[in-house]
């Protein structure tokens, strides 16, 4: 009986060791297995957007950003408004003062001013000259810059356009932060290292993600200035009369544009037809001399010769 009793407890104790062994396996697999994904996203982290070769040379955009991924979830949106204008004016000097005094008082300024054409007056006080603006306006205040150049100028054409960058911003933002944190992971190693051929390894990889956050952040100053600021591109035009512009596209509001679209051709060619002969003058006098006078003398002369001969006979 205690023979029995004994193999009985020799028996429970080897389960008892064969059940902690099978434990301790499969404990240390799920470690092995816990370090083996940490070193996965350690080597995934290094080849994310920022990385020279993968997404530092993609254009912004290719990659989505969730913005359930993170803590917040509510973001501003970023919207970049443009406007194209097309205006005249019969006192371009004063146009441009007050168009200048306009920007000023809404907070804005004049990117680019070209003016081309010549600054003198001619018929009916009106010369040929042309500026082509860039005005950079608040954007809040962008319509009411639109609404009082509206009323100080003849506006022929106009268009307005709204892009929404938000995506493209925020992506930016996201691969910064992961820059941001692959930049102190170098930092660190550089730090612990012991060898000159890592540390020269570290240093290049290190100045590479430097050079990529120095440039992602510089892309989010530029899309910050056009958030904040909307572009207006501007022609302005000095004309002694203003086009007048119809109300409507029906067949009656055409039809009068076009005559008097047609009329005013007319009296402009008129007007090109006399400074043209003005300028031709002295050329004409010059060809009326030999295809006109000259002929005329000699046919004079050969007429006198002619009746004298008969004359003579």
């Amino acid at each position: 009986m205690k023979t029995r009793t004994g193999l009985k407890l020799l028996g429970l104790l080897l389960c008892a060791l064969l059940t902690i062994g099978m434990l301790a396996s499969c404990n240390a697999k799920d470690a092995s297995n816990s370090l083996a994904a940490e070193d996965t996203v350690m080597t995934a982290g290094s080849s994310m957007p920022g990385d020279p070769g993968d997404g530092a040379d993609k254009e912004i955009g290719e990659t989505t950003f969730d913005q359930s991924s993170t803590t917040t979830g509510v973001y501003e949106v970023k919207i970049i408004r443009t406007a194209t204008l097309t205006a005249q004016t019969k006192e371009f000097d004063s146009a441009m003062t007050e168009l200048e005094d306009s920007v000023a008082s809404l907070g804005g300024y004049m990117e680019s001013t070209n003016i081309r054409g010549l600054n003198y007056a001619v018929e009916q006080g009106s010369s040929n000259r042309t500026a082509n603006l860039s005005i950079r306006i608040p954007a809040e205040r962008l319509d009411e810059f639109l609404s009082t150049t509206g009323d100080r100028l003849n506006v022929i054409a106009s268009s307005t356009t709204a892009t929404d960058i938000s995506n493209e911003y925020y992506d930016i933002e996201a691969r910064l932060s992961v820059l941001e944190t692959e930049r102190k992971v170098l930092e660190d190693m550089l730090a612990k290292s012991t060898t000159v051929d890592n540390m020269i390894k570290v240093e290049s990889r290190l100045y590479d993600v430097i050079y990529e956050i120095e440039s992602y952040k510089t892309r989010l100053k530029v899309y910050d200035s056009k958030v904040a600021y909307a572009t207006v591109t501007m022609t302005l035009s000095e004309v002694a009369d203003l086009t007048v512009v119809p109300e409507g596209n029906g067949f009656g509001a055409r039809f009068k544009k076009a005559v008097a679209d047609s009329w005013q051709s007319f009296v402009e060619f008129c007007k090109d037809a006399v400074i043209w002969l003005v300028y031709a003058l002295p050329a004409l006098i010059v060809l009326g001399v030999f295809f006109v006078v000259i002929p005329l003398i000699v046919l004079i002369a050969v007429r006198k010769k002619i009746k004298k001969k008969k004359k003579d006979e």
